[in-house]
């Protein structure tokens, strides 16, 4: 059974998407008010059984341990503010969140629960990072596998993880433009496909492009610079020009995951400008 996990569903803009690409998709979302509107929106789906949607917040085996956090819900006036709302403690304008009480979940147990991932979105504003740790650490590793990169230790951690053989980039500012009636491959066949303002996009070989190279995904992230983008991961070899794992990775890669973000960002700017300029260019894109 093929199995699509959506974490940090937030308004459910992946799920229609996702719906097409497997039997099953489970969606998890610590935000009760958009709990609600998606189990409204989606209750047919709910009853064949083909969407489960979890009221929860994702985070690591260790932290849900304690079964209960602490949730900074986002009840400013931006339109699409609730993207905003995280387990992370807000910096600024911590007068537009609310703290409520959540639940708490883990990769494994999902896994555990509903089957084994085919596929993982992780958007959990700024918990990115260690939720992806724990699935490395404690599996199933998805085949395929895309993760918001706000922090650049994320790129270390992908390029660190030997199993992950190809790579690409999804911009989120830019979704709706890049992937507008998109050609998308499902068991009965291809489908068009849009994507609207703040969802994820399509994933693995939905996106148009090659799969890049370790030196070609540093490259482009140093170019682009820690934000608002996905990185995309998959298992599956995907072609001679992509460099098995054995093979060396950038200088300073296994550093970003255990420093500062604000120095893996540099680091990586380095591994960048060290790359020879007659190897930049002939880098896969």
């Amino acid at each position: 059974m093929t199995v699509i996990y959506d974490f940090g569903a937030n308004t459910g803009s992946n799920i229609p998407y996702y719906l097409l690409k497997a039997e099953t998709v489970v969606a998890v979302e610590a935000n009760a008010h958009l709990v609600k509107d998606i189990e409204k929106r989606f209750a047919s789906e709910i009853a064949d059984g083909r969407l489960t949607v979890v009221n929860r917040a994702v985070t690591t085996k260790e932290g849900a341990v304690a079964g209960a956090a602490t949730f900074f819900t986002y009840q400013g006036k931006k339109e699409t503010g609730h993207v905003r709302s995280s387990l992370v403690r807000p910096l600024k304008r911590t007068e537009e969140y609310v703290e409520v009480e959540v639940e708490l979940t883990h990769p494994a147990e999902l896994f555990a629960n509903f089957g084994a991932p085919h596929f993982v979105k992780i958007d959990l504003e700024h918990h990115d990072f260690a939720v992806m740790q724990d699935i490395i650490a404690t599996g199933p590793l998805p085949p395929y596998l895309s993760v918001e990169a706000h922090d650049p230790r994320v790129l270390g951690l992908l390029l660190l993880e030997e199993q992950y053989q190809g790579f690409k980039m999804v911009r989120g500012s830019t979704v709706q433009k890049d992937f507008a009636d998109l050609p998308i491959t499902t068991d009965h066949g291809t489908r068009r496909c849009s994507f609207p303002h703040h969802s994820a996009g399509p994933f693995g070989e939905d996106i148009p492009g090659d799969w890049l190279s370790r030196s070609s995904l540093v490259q482009q992230y140093g170019h682009h610079g820690p934000g608002w983008i996905d990185i995309h991961a998959t298992t599956r070899w995907v072609g001679r020009d992509v460099p098995r794992p054995s093979q060396p990775l950038p200088v300073g890669v296994r550093e970003l995951t255990s420093i500062s973000i604000s120095a893996a960002a540099r680091a990586i700017s380095a591994a960048v400008v060290a790359i020879p300029r007659r190897a930049r260019a002939s880098l896969q894109r």
